[in-house]
């Protein structure tokens, strides 16, 4: 697919369109290798019409054989070249592919001819088809050469006549990477495009490689896609015609992190007596000229060419680079070059690296902190210092919630002697592992030992771990116990990183308790330090729940975002996934679907290398819960499967809720209340259903006592509805599926009670829900008004409740009989319950209390009462009446 190269291409469509005309036409079409000029020129091409094609690749291995271009252009035309010396010197050479040109012309118009790769063309065809090109006057003839920059030869001469025209090829922008993306059915984080747009610099070889390897592996390791060969291949053999100097240049630019000024270059080079030349570098084309051709900084000319000089570069011949650039520039990008340059030990090095990885932790730099802790224990001699920075190295791990740097840091914990320390950071990396038993177990063997021992930063660790661990199980108290133990230990140390984190997870400790006040004083703490630092995404999240749990969906949301933006800007992507999971949700139940859906698509798509992930659940719930309101059972059914595998150890309690809750939403779509009460057993658990209800996240009970109330199960949906009135509060400030009043008002009608459950019907359908489930309380209540002989009321809520629904595309709530109000398909009014309506046809066709008792296996005197309550519902005086009422009956037999 040939993507960000429009005008390119018109421009090349316009030149055979002057071809044709008989004006000739020379196109040059420059640019790194896997840029796309091959590609380009043959779309262009394609689209020709009748003309004739002619087409030559020149090739390393021909460049120094004569006329080797030639013969094989002559060839393609079906014209016999004859052997080498037939075609004489240069000028005899021109003439007879001139001739040949013109007699070709005269029988096909116009004559395309398409050179590519033109800067490995042998020298003498090189001076034949430039002599060629000047002499064109009237032919219907077209030429275009690809070739790369700096390349000299036949290039550089077609570039320099009069007519012709240079097309200079760059890399992709982001919104072509983003079209690409796109095309491949693929949905990648704005973050990481913009990240491999940085890598290659946009050029469409490299960046298919890494799309390739990306949609079939693991995200994770798609990112560090090796260079294409060709690409290799190409960036090798031009340095290898580089000069010395010009080569010892790229070298320098290659080790660098940014660009540098030329004045130093030259004071690097000369800090290590290494010649180095611009002007050679510049013309074999090793540098990126930038702009209008401005040397203003110095950089290579591609990420491809910066790639290939390193890993060409000897390991000693790097370290002198590495020492050349830190002796010209500051900060931590110096201590990188430092520690690179660095062969052996360092004490000195050490402690630069170690005062840098401060620096960056005290700004929130995790990610540079553990790089610079990891390198200067490389450096030092001294065993004691050398745990103390694998101590705080592991602490840094913690925060970036990276795995990948966990490779790095697990053969230097097995280095530490045994101490609490080092069973601090196996307990991390147990963690890292998903080794969760094992890591709480670690995490409180070295709290305890800390806490005697006086090692306050390695208790406020442990305590961390361990406290995070127990506050997402069942018995989340515990938790608490653990972050108490280190209590005095974060008052002596208020300003260390690691307190920050302590503060942190101890206010998802004590949310996770219901003790929201503690956990907002928690987060008041953290406050104070308004810097973007990676503990700020959590206090967002914390802050968020607790304000989504007591009905405030619009700062939750704004808490979420908030977070999300921290942690992209510090690239945590466990934590984004996280955080786009919560929104999605988030959006899910605000109404806005499609936002929801592309948000969960997202985090499926990024996190696919990840297993276990409470953003991949919230996610899959999302998908599911609209899948089941717009009637895609098969989808939704896929994505609560997909859901269930993946492991949640960590969320425990948030994915029972979320899970049972979606399967719960697909049984009420269905009409299958059987279906959905069964859905519900993995919440009715009492650790589980006690755990929810402590962060005020009962809401699932409202799928629980409608099941129940649609069964007939009228005790047992009474005390339900009675645990879901202490659950939710009597005064809930947000039904997540269904508020209190409603079920009330299902209850109440189930008994018989019309008046009562119209009256706390009314207060549902003014109280605060997502708008599905306002939709559906509005319906209900429309089915009361009318049993109430309120007809006009009853209807203009039902028209509400219908464009609600149409609106949000609940489309498995619409259609269907079942769904007026007014009147079923079987001809009874909706307000009665679903056993009512059984009891009534039967009775109808006029079955005893007795027969029906005995087909739905209940008392006589069970079906007594129901078939009262029909009566009273209908106003009726006999069950005579019934009959007429019926549209259609139920065909069954006694």
């Amino acid at each position: 697919m040939l993507v960000g190269r429009q005008d390119d291409l018109d421009a090349i469509r316009s030149a055979i369109g002057h071809a044709a005309s008989g004006s000739p036409q020379l196109v040059v079409i420059e640019g790194d290798p896997g840029i796309g000029k091959r590609s380009l020129a043959r779309a262009a091409l394609a689209g020709a019409g009748g003309a004739q094609i002619v087409r030559v690749t020149c090739d390393r291995s021909e460049t120094s054989v004569a006329y080797a271009a030639l013969d094989q252009l002559l060839r393609a035309a079906d014209l016999d070249p004859g052997p080498p010396e037939a075609l004489g010197s240069t000028l005899p050479a021109a003439r007879r592919l001139l001739n040949a040109l013109n007699q070709l012309d005269e029988t096909i118009s116009p004559l395309c001819v398409l050179i590519e790769e033109a800067h490995l063309m042998d020298e003498s065809s090189a001076e034949v088809l430039a002599i060629v090109a000047r002499r064109l006057s009237a032919e219907c003839l077209l030429v275009i050469a690809t070739c790369e920059p700096a390349s000299g030869g036949f290039a550089d001469a077609a570039k320099g006549l009069s007519g012709g025209q240079v097309l200079r090829l760059d890399g992709l922008s982001f919104d072509d990477l983003v079209v690409l993306t796109r095309h491949r059915g693929l949905t990648v984080p704005e973050r990481r495009l913009r990240h491999w747009l940085e890598t290659t610099g946009g050029n469409p070889a490299y960046l298919t490689a890494i799309l390739e390897g990306y949609s079939a592996a693991p995200a994770g390791q798609a990112e560090n896609v090796p260079l294409p060969a060709s690409l290799t291949e190409a960036a090798s053999a031009r340095i290898a015609v580089a000069s010395p100097p010009a080569r010892a240049l790229l070298e320098l630019l290659s080790v660098a992190e940014n660009p540098m000024t030329v004045a130093q270059v030259s004071a690097a080079a000369a800090s290590e007596g290494i010649e180095v030349s611009v002007p050679e570098a510049q013309e074999v084309g090793l540098l990126d000229t930038g702009q209008g051709g401005q040397l203003r900084t110095l950089r290579p000319a591609s990420n491809i060419l910066r790639h290939t000089a390193r890993v060409l570069m000897p390991p000693a011949r790097r370290r002198d680079m590495h020492r050349a650039v830190a002796g010209v520039v500051n900060g931590e990008t110096r201590l990188v070059h430092l520690a690179a340059s660095v062969e052996d030990t360092d004490p000195e090095v050490a402690r630069l690296l170690v005062q840098g990885a401060e620096e960056a932790l005290d700004g929130g730099r995790y990610r540079r902190a553990c790089e610079l802790l990891l390198r200067a224990a490389d450096v030092t001699p001294d065993a004691s210092i050398f745990e103390n920075l694998v101590l705080r190295a592991g602490l840094v791990i913690a925060y970036a919630e990276d795995p990948g740097m966990t490779a790095e840091i697990n053969p230097l914990v097995r280095r530490c002697q045994p101490s609490p320390l080092r069973t601090m950071l196996l307990g991390m990396e147990a963690f890292l592992a998903q080794d969760y038993a094992n890591a709480e177990h670690q995490a409180t063997t070295a709290l305890e030992q800390a806490v005697r021992a006086g090692k306050d930063q390695t208790a406020i660790g442990a305590a961390v771990l361990a406290g995070s661990l127990r506050a997402h199980s069942t018995e989340p108290a515990s938790a608490l116990e653990a972050f108490d133990a280190a209590r005095q230990a974060t008052e002596r140390l208020p300003d260390a990183p690691i307190t920050r984190a302590y503060h942190v997870q101890r206010a998802w400790a004590e949310w996770m308790n219901g003790r929201f006040e503690a956990a907002l004083e928690e987060l008041e703490w953290l406050d104070r330090d308004p810097r973007p630092l990676p503990e700020r995404t959590d206090t967002h999240f914390v802050r968020a729940r607790i304000r989504f749990y007591q009905g405030n969906s619009s700062g939750a949301a704004e808490d979420v975002a908030a977070g999300l933006a921290v942690m992209d800007d510090l690239s945590i992507p466990t934590g984004v996934l996280r955080g786009l999971g919560e929104l999605a949700l988030l959006d899910w139940h605000a109404g806005r679907w499609e936002t929801a859906q592309e948000r969960a698509r997202l985090v499926l798509d990024t996190g696919k290398d990840v297993r276990r992930n409470y953003g991949l659940v919230a996610s899959r719930a999302t998908l599911a819960n609209i899948a089941a309101a717009q009637g895609s059972w098969s989808e939704a059914e896929r994505h609560l499967a997909a859901a269930a595998k993946v492991p949640s150890e960590l969320a425990a309690i948030q994915t029972r809720v979320h899970l049972a809750s979606a399967s719960a939403g697909l049984e009420r779509a269905r009409r299958n209340p059987a279906a959905m009460l069964a859905a519900l057993d993995p919440l009715r658990e009492a650790p589980f259903a006690l755990a929810a209800a402590r962060i005020n996240n009962g809401w699932w009970r409202a799928f629980e006592v409608e099941a129940l109330v649609a069964l007939d199960r009228l005790t047992e949906a009474a005390d339900a509805q009675e645990r879901f009135r202490e659950e939710s509060g009597h005064q809930p400030t947000l039904a997540l599926h269904g508020h209190p009043d409603w079920t009330g008002a299902l209850l109440a009608r189930a008994r018989g009670e019309h008046d009562t459950a119209l009256e706390i019907s009314a207060r549902s359908v003014a109280a605060t829900a997502p708008p599905l489930v306002h939709a559906l309380q509005m319906r209900d209540h429309a089915s009361l008004l009318s049993g109430s002989g309120r007809h006009q009321e009853a209807r203009r809520a039902r028209e509400r409740a219908e464009s609600l629904l149409q609106r949000l595309g609940a489309t498995a709530y619409l259609g269907s009989a079942a769904d007026d109000p007014d009147q079923r398909a079987d001809g009874l009014p909706a307000h009665l319950t679903s056993r009512e309506r059984e009891v009534a046809r039967l009775a109808a066709e006029g079955w005893t209390n007795k027969e029906i008792a005995a087909r739905l296996f209940v008392t006589a005197k069970t079906i007594e009462y129901h078939l009262g309550n029909v009566m009273a519902k209908l106003g009726l005086r006999s069950r005579r009446q019934l009959r007429p009422l019926l549209a259609r009956s139920a065909a069954v037999q006694p």
